[in-house]
């Protein structure tokens, strides 16, 4: 998982204060498969680690920021200033550097000459950093010709303690459960940026889903979780938020529910993925009822 990780994302990140610890279908819309019972809905299930109430950047499940005091400032940031901050924050993830600004200038002012790209850049950039002050200590630093984002103690965001937890992690730590909660925590704020859409951000939509998911099927077939339903229960819905058509997530929620004589709320479940399925794909789900709640919960 290790190499895995840094075969994608490089050899680390450069955000020193922060908390440390494939089969993505492509272009999906983010639609989420609804949970109504309780008992099997990973938010309530997990004890609370991560505050994302203050001082936070937001990129799981949709893009948002909150000030010093829980104040939400997202609509501050003009359609060019969230771009801006997203291209640097998750080019200083993938790499120690950052980005360019030939490149940065390429995505966000391809139109504009030069002189012209260099005098908007530099006016965004100051907007953007001034907004930033309202966040708390999170500075954008240029350096060696590449511009990059650091962030001290008091700043969160999520992307980035998910990206670190899972690289400072080992695979087998996480068949303990409190890192486990700890990951699924992290995993069930949702997919990385679903209702922002640009050419530039899809590869690391994919990465992000593939490294997630590939370590969400992973854990689901430890033996250390086979006579845990309720952590496999937990893991399913992760997935689920991740991947909507995920057929292994399906067979584990629908089977063990069946098994535990909640009949209904099984077959609710599969109607419901069917239906989304149907909506989405344009074609019928093929697998019947019967035979989800009678196969094996892990492939």
């Amino acid at each position: 998982m290790e190499r895995y990780f840094h075969e994608r994302y490089g050899s680390g990140l450069y955000t020193p204060g922060l908390y440390k610890f494939s089969r993505r279908k492509k272009d999906k819309k983010p639609v989420s498969i609804e949970i109504k019972e309780k008992e099997t809905a990973p938010q309530e299930e997990i004890k609370k680690t991560f505050d994302r109430s203050k001082s936070s950047i937001s990129l799981l499940g949709g893009f948002n920021v909150k000030d010093k005091e829980g104040g939400d400032i997202t609509n501050q940031f003009t359609p060019i200033l969230k771009s801006l901050l997203l291209i640097i924050l998750l080019y200083s993830v993938k790499t120690k550097q950052g980005i360019s600004s030939n490149k940065l200038d390429s995505i966000l002012w391809e139109d504009k000459d030069e002189k012209s790209a260099r005098n908007n850049r530099n006016v965004s950039i100051r907007k953007l950093r001034v907004l930033l002050e309202k966040v708390g200590d999170i500075q954008v630093v240029f350096e060696n010709n590449f511009w990059k984002i650091t962030f001290g103690n008091e700043v969160f965001c999520d992307y980035v303690a998910a990206i670190q937890f899972i690289q400072d992690t080992s695979f087998d730590d996480f068949t303990k459960e409190a890192t486990l909660y700890q990951l699924l925590e992290l995993l069930v704020f949702g997919p990385l940026l679903p209702n922002t859409q640009a050419d530039w951000i899809d590869n690391f939509k994919s990465d992000y889903s593939d490294i997630t998911l590939d370590l969400l099927h992973s854990l689901l077939q430890k033996k250390e979780f086979e006579d845990k339903e309720d952590i496999q229960l937990l893991i399913a819905d992760t997935i689920f938020l991740h991947d909507i058509f995920n057929e292994e997530a399906l067979r584990v929620k629908c089977s063990i529910l069946y098994k535990k004589d909640k009949r209904s709320i099984a077959k609710s479940t599969y109607d419901n993925f069917c239906k989304q399925y149907k909506s989405l794909l344009g074609t019928d789900y093929k697998i019947s009822f019967s035979t989800i709640v009678t196969s094996k919960t892990t492939s």
